[in-house]
């Protein structure tokens, strides 16, 4: 299977329905420098961010232009946030107070 890719610049990050309220630019600097080790991250069928914030900052840290992706369609926003915060739950940095609220 060929890995997909897409402009950085086209994926849509909504900052309304992605559960993480604080960014750790520590752990985007850490994914950065382990940047070919990286799992694709999650959009769905609109190009927007399900999960992999830190990634995405990551592949900018390193000014580059594409990352690798895979799609997952959503029904609707409901949807979106509750599978968003499901795979932010399961991987990366825990979730603090504030975004577990």
């Amino acid at each position: 299977m060929t890995e997909q890719l897409i402009n950085i610049s086209d994926v849509i990050y909504r900052d309304d329905l992605y559960p993480r309220i604080e960014h750790n630019q520590q752990k985007a600097q850490e994914y950065a420098e382990n940047i070919d080790n990286l799992p694709p991250i999650e959009l769905n069928h609109h190009k927007e961010l399900i999960d992999g914030k830190h990634r995405l900052t990551a592949y900018r840290l390193k000014n580059l232009e594409k990352i690798p992706f895979f799609v997952t369609e959503t029904k609707n926003e409901a949807e979106f946030f509750a599978l968003a915060i499901k795979r932010n739950a399961l991987h990366g940095v825990s979730f603090n107070e504030k975004d577990r609220k």
